[in-house]
């Protein structure tokens, strides 16, 4: 529900929810569409240096590594990010990503910290350790947990992680983060 409200609200709309004990519950959402009635000149995009398909070129060079157990997520985050221009590369659990951090290149990961098998916090001790394969120790790695409290960005940081986004990832947030980490690199 709450991915649905953010990509309603991203999109100029609402979501919500009627419920009747014992009979069930409506789930309905509003969007701001606009008809296309023909397609759009972009001959001139290529000349303009300010246009958006320059940087999404720009950025699209940029991989990530999305490590998270949860399909809902791993499909609402990679698809934003792709939309944006990112290369997303999607790992299950730690214990994937690690081994992923061990055969690629990433600029960054986003971590959950709660998934089964390697949880965030596992895989990011791995990452900071100089006996482990992976190919960068050093790269960011920000957290990405539904807890919002400043004990668990606390905890994160401590685990060695760069940062710290709380679920619902906000959109604007999330990018302008991986902007700031994509140019320390």
């Amino acid at each position: 529900m709450t991915i649905s409200r953010e990509f309603a609200k991203l999109m100029g709309g609402s979501v919500g929810v009627e419920s009747v004990e014992g009979e069930g519950a409506t789930f309905w959402f509003t969007v701001v569409l606009e008809k296309q009635t023909k397609t759009p000149d972009t001959s001139n995009l290529e000349k303009d240096e300010h246009s958006c398909s320059i940087s999404v070129r720009k950025v699209d060079e940029i991989p990530i590594l999305l490590v998270e157990d949860d399909e809902a997520n791993q499909v609402a985050i990679s698809r934003l990010l792709s939309k944006t221009g990112y290369r997303v590369d999607i790992a299950n659990n730690g214990s994937e990503g690690l081994k992923m951090l061990e055969e690629n290149d990433y600029a960054l990961v986003l971590m959950d910290c709660m998934m089964p098998v390697m949880d965030g916090y596992e895989a990011t001790a791995a990452i900071r350790s100089q006996t482990s394969n992976v190919r960068n120790h050093a790269i960011p790695v920000i957290a990405i947990t539904a807890h919002a409290l400043r004990e668990a960005r606390d905890k994160c940081l401590a685990a060695g992680m760069d940062d710290y986004l709380s679920k619902p990832v906000e959109y604007s947030v999330m990018i302008a983060m991986l902007e700031k980490w994509g140019k320390q690199q």
